[in-house]
């Protein structure tokens, strides 16, 4: 399940809901969820702008070694209308780390998502 059940759209908007399985919708084989029928129907219209970066991994993993770790679907960012999911733990969290080099990062990402990713 897509950003473990909350509405991408929500997200997006920097309020995060919980989605309602009643207003679900798979997209490339992902299934989300969404609050209500016009944050479903504002994904359907524009999905690539709501889906997260990097198949919804933790942003920070993918860019500093390719590693496919879970995020907290809390602890995300939004960047030119993305949304960039962070793992966090009680001595972690990985959006901080992000935020000292993202521009490295998120270059790195790009490359390893090439390869995790076809």
């Amino acid at each position: 399940m897509a950003l473990q059940g909350y509405d991408a759209v929500s997200c997006s908007t920097g309020k995060p809901v919980k989605g309602n399985a009643a207003h679900r919708f798979d997209y490339n084989g992902i299934p989300y969820q969404f609050a209500n029928e016009a944050n479903l129907a504002a994904f359907k219209a524009a999905p690539s702008r709501y889906e997260p970066a990097f198949g919804g991994w933790c942003a920070y993993a993918i860019g500093k070694d390719g590693s496919k770790v879970t995020p907290n679907p809390l602890n995300y960012k939004v960047v030119e209308g993305k949304i960039y999911l962070f793992y966090d733990d009680w001595f972690t969290d990985t959006k901080k780390e992000w935020n000292k080099d993202e521009s490295g990062l998120n270059g790195h990402a790009k490359t390893n998502r090439a390869t995790l990713f076809r």
